[in-house]
């Protein structure tokens, strides 16, 4: 898949549909889709795409009251 917009990050390739990137703060984010026909037949070229932190560790920059920072 061709890219036609700058990107704020450096996207790798991990694998097909597999996707990572880093932020400028450190956090590593995987990004993915999953093809929905694994499902049901009727779910043909439907696909979800899915983006999350490769630790659910709270980042130091990160404040909220889940992760309250002292």
């Amino acid at each position: 898949m061709e890219l036609s917009f700058q990107l704020p990050y450096e996207v790798t390739e991990e694998s097909e549909w597999n996707y990572s990137f880093i932020t400028k703060h450190g956090i590593v984010y995987h990004a993915y889709f999953i093809d929905f026909s694994i499902y049901h037949s009727a779910f043909n070229d439907v696909y979800t795409f899915n983006i999350e932190p490769e630790t659910d560790i709270p980042h130091h920059l990160v404040k909220s009251n889940l992760y309250p920072i002292d």
